[in-house]
């Protein structure tokens, strides 16, 4: 068996059952890794795990057997075994026979777990509903391990009719389908006139935003993309359907931006210790309007009159992101000290030319980079409350592969 180093992965043993008296154990395999290439983690649910300590190979890349004893403090009915890369290696980590049985005992492993009730990392400070903004959960089955999940907060501005932020985890477990729903629809928890009418009504189907005076058609983009919850009929991607997770979308500047941005979140910083976003939407001013609920026919724009109404367009948006540095600690957010997080933000004009390139065809890249703080004191919102403020003043490329 081989495991790669790159996205952070892990090889975990899931449920493995045993009895009251089975508390001495020993785990035993041929390896090729060192003890500083790989940690050896134990856990009593798969969710809070305890790393242990283990004499690897000699050197890397050199086969040898290898085994660790330890002793379960209390007797657990089930037991978990995860193996997680730790480095940069060539060629991943090798294993092979992997094996657990009765043995004399070792190391004592206290796999008692703590119901600890931390906020959810993700969430910025000010996730409650008032005045003009509603803030609703969104919650599905995903698709192949058929987890219970929160799939998405949002906080929803029903005066401008758009979405403010969503606040979402990223893990592998949300990306186990494949395929979009492409069913655009009305968010549940709102009113047709609370939010911006993207989706069929009074039996038309493709319904979208225009801004008449620029004579732009605003396309239906997500702020919670698709494809970070891939399952095409599944309720997990059909939700990131729903109007609350859809703003109005357009300038070839900006749709570059905002796909490169997506892609690059979701192939390099997606780690086992679960990844932490916002994508937000800002107003410098509320100078461009478009009207929602509107469609062509034979070429001639209509409007839903009783349905359509001025709806405000962003001019900027931007992306944050958060994690461990380490991204396998097993450890929650808010059990981390700074020295082991990282965080940043993306923050991109909404615009057809890139004022910071002066492009159509920007590419992304540090200078498109700002610190979480700095995002903070342009929104009026607390992002990741739970992280100490040195995290949030980092802007660090380097930390994200610049």
């Amino acid at each position: 068996m081989r495991v790669w180093f790159d996205q952070d992965p892990y090889f975990v043993v899931n449920e493995i059952s045993l009895t009251p008296d089975q508390t001495n154990l020993t785990l035993s395999m041929g390896s090729s890794f060192t003890s500083s290439d790989c940690r050896i983690m134990l856990s009593s649910d798969g969710v809070s795990w305890k790393e242990i300590s283990y004499q690897g190979a000699t050197t890397y890349n050199y086969w040898e057997y290898i085994s660790v004893d330890f002793t379960l403090a209390a007797p657990v009915d089930k037991l978990y075994i995860r193996l997680a890369p730790h480095g940069s290696q060539s060629y991943g980590i090798n294993f092979d026979d992997l094996m657990l049985s009765t043995g004399p005992g070792g190391q004592v492993v206290s796999l008692e777990t703590v119901v600890r009730d931390y906020r959810w990392a993700e969430l910025p400070l000010e996730a409650y509903s008032t005045g003009d903004y509603v803030v609703n959960t969104h919650w599905a089955t995903t698709v192949v391990s058929g987890q219970h999940v929160r799939n998405f907060t949002y906080c929803y501005d029903t005066r401008r009719h758009c979405p403010l932020w969503i606040a979402h985890p990223q893990h592998a477990c949300y990306e186990e389908g494949s395929g979009r729903t492409n069913v655009w629809a009305k968010d549940p928890y709102m009113t047709d006139w609370q939010q911006a009418i993207m989706y069929p009504i009074a039996g038309i189907e493709y319904v979208s935003l225009y801004s008449p005076d620029l004579d732009v058609q605003w396309g239906r983009g997500h702020m919670l993309m698709s494809n970070y919850r891939g399952g095409a009929g599944s309720e997990l991607n059909a939700q990131t359907f729903y109007s609350s997770n859809v703003s109005p979308q357009a300038g070839a500047a900006f749709n570059k931006l905002w796909n490169d941005a997506e892609i690059w979140i979701q192939d390099y910083y997606v780690c086992a210790d679960t990844l932490y976003c916002v994508s937000g939407a800002y107003f410098e001013n509320e100078n461009t309007v478009a009207k929602d609920a509107t469609y062509t026919y034979q070429g001639v724009r209509y409007y839903i009159e009783e349905y359509s109404k001025d709806c405000i367009v962003p001019t900027h948006y931007y992306k944050l992101i958060l994690r461990t540095r380490d991204g396998n600690t097993g450890k929650a957010i808010q059990e981390c000290d700074a020295s082991e997080l990282i965080s940043v933000g993306f923050w991109f004009s909404h615009s057809e030319v890139d004022p910071v390139s002066n492009s159509t065809s920007p590419t992304l890249g540090p200078a498109y980079m700002k610190s979480v703080k700095e995002i903070e004191a342009l929104t009026g919102f607390t992002f990741f409350p739970d992280v100490p403020e040195s995290v949030k003043e980092q802007c660090n490329p380097s930390d994200w592969g610049y």
